[in-house]
């Protein structure tokens, strides 16, 4: 009767004068298990796919992959920085990316801070979203790298990720969870623990004060309570670093204030990243500023020292008394503008005045503490000499955001630019009419013409900042996530 394979068999061959046993089959087996394990990690690194940072070929037997890299010995390209301001959350380093021949980002340098909240402005195609999509490890950088909590990219993203909170522009929302089941689901995705999962999808709730609707489907929310639950997402699982893509795009004034109160008060220990097209909201909550321009970094700094070197200073706007005589007598209208601007200039010698309108005059005061000393005096005299200048009231405000962000964001600032590719235009123009045929349309010749005065004219970016989304909208699945994970 045959005995089969038992443990006292197994390295006893089947057959007389044959070497080959089971044992020896076990054996070539558990070698072969090894060796697919280590070349499915190796092509996993080589090649993982639309969504994560390829590694190089020779990428074991670097030093880099197992200790990582030491950020102070990387050289960092000098940009107008404002100085450290304390523990560096973020470190992008000279970070560059390229799409063929198309450059997204050159050499970007910049630090986030933790307990800070920086808004990171910029034109639409600034390099915005390609440097978001290089932070969480959508896409690799061509070169350079970034540090965060003092982890690369390149070698620890699966460790980055577990600290990283991301909230794009679209929401990301499962039609078959629940509010609570979303924290729930995003805080175990981040390996955080059951007691701190239930603790702080409770305090969470909460803070949104979507308690009540701790059970309905994502579907039920409205526009404003998605937003605030994808906000609360980025949030969750005790995230130490959160970058939130226009967070309040969308949403009614009173949504926008509930997340801005959100941001605000879960900023301690994080630090806070995010990109909006309001510039009040990026001058209300953030403590620090970062203006890209074509994928380089043109200043960062706290909105003050923004302000002082970008801005043109105080705005001082003085409207006089008017009656129907002196609306005729343009002549006494002028002499009260200058009466007024010889007593301001006894202040300030090198007031500047930046446009006469109607009964309306702006002056345009440097921000500088020379000037700002002598401005209670200045005021005063105002005050107490209303009648005798016919002085109906007064106002003095500092330089606007908007106003340092498209002198910084602008690519062209000189005149001689404007002029140069004017000249340039006109060039193209010529060339396009010479090389013209008669199929053209013909008020083509006439709108290529107008281009250079649309070049020196409208330069203007209020309300132009946008964010290019990566998504389309919400996630339909067939079945429920937290399922998944059960």
């Amino acid at each position: 009767m045959a005995q089969g394979i038992q443990w006292f068999n197994l390295n006893k061959s089947m057959k007389p004068n044959d070497n080959f046993t089971v044992l020896y089959c076990i054996i070539m087996m558990f070698a072969d298990s090894i060796i697919y394990m280590l070349l499915t990690v190796y092509i996993e690194n080589l090649f993982p796919g639309e969504f994560g940072i390829p590694q190089p070929w020779n990428y074991p037997f670097k030093k880099s992959y197992w200790f990582g890299f030491d950020a102070q010995n990387t050289d960092q390209q000098q940009n107008d920085v404002e100085n450290d301001q304390g523990d560096v959350g973020v470190n992008i380093t000279n970070l560059s990316k390229y799409y063929g021949n198309k450059m997204a980002l050159k050499n970007l340098s910049v630090k986030f801070y933790r307990n800070m909240i920086t808004a990171f402005l910029g034109r639409n195609g600034a390099g915005k979203s390609t440097t978001w999509s290089i932070l969480t490890g959508l896409i690799p950088p061509s070169s350079g790298t970034v540090y965060v909590d003092g982890y690369n990219i390149l070698t620890d993203i699966k460790l980055i990720r577990k600290r990283l909170g991301f909230a794009p522009q679209y929401n990301i929302l499962f039609d078959l969870l629940t509010v609570k089941e979303h924290l729930e689901f995003f805080s175990q995705l981040k390996g955080a623990s059951k007691e701190l999962i239930q603790s702080e999808t409770e305090k969470m709730l909460i803070d949104l004060t979507l308690e009540n609707k701790a059970e309905n489907y994502s579907t039920a929310l409205s526009g404003g309570m998605k937003r605030k639950l994808s906000i609360a997402i980025a949030f969750i699982g005790n995230s130490t670093t959160v970058i939130l893509d226009e967070p309040t795009a969308g949403v009614d004034p009173y949504a926008r204030r509930a997340i801005w109160d959100l941001i605000l008060k879960y900023k301690p220990g994080r630090t806070i990243v995010l990109s909006t097209h309001h510039l009040d909201e990026a001058d209300l909550l953030s403590d620090r500023l970062a203006i890209i321009s074509s994928g380089e970094l043109k200043c960062v700094g706290t909105t003050m020292h923004l302000k002082r070197k970008y801005g043109e200073g105080y705005n001082l706007v003085v409207e006089l008394k008017s009656d129907e005589n002196q609306q005729q007598d343009h002549n006494k209208h002028s002499m009260l503008f200058q009466n007024l601007t010889d007593v301001l200039r006894r202040y300030m010698f090198d007031l500047n005045i930046k446009e006469e309108h109607g009964d309306q005059i702006t002056y345009v005061i440097k921000d500088d503490v020379e000037h700002t000393k002598v401005f209670p005096v200045m005021l005063a005299e105002l005050d107490e000499n209303k009648t005798k200048y016919h002085i109906k009231s007064y106002g003095l405000s500092n330089s606007g955001l908007e106003q340092v962000f498209l002198r910084v964001a602008d690519e062209i600032t000189r005149p001689e630019d404007y002029e140069r590719l004017s000249q340039w235009k006109k060039f193209q123009n010529r060339l396009r009419k010479l090389f013209q045929t008669e199929d053209a349309p013909k008020n083509a010749s006439v709108e290529n013409e107008n281009n250079d005065e649309h070049l020196q004219t409208n330069t203007g970016l209020s309300g132009k900042i946008v964010c290019i989304s990566a998504g389309t909208g919400p996630v339909n699945t067939g079945k429920s996530p937290v399922e998944i994970l059960k």
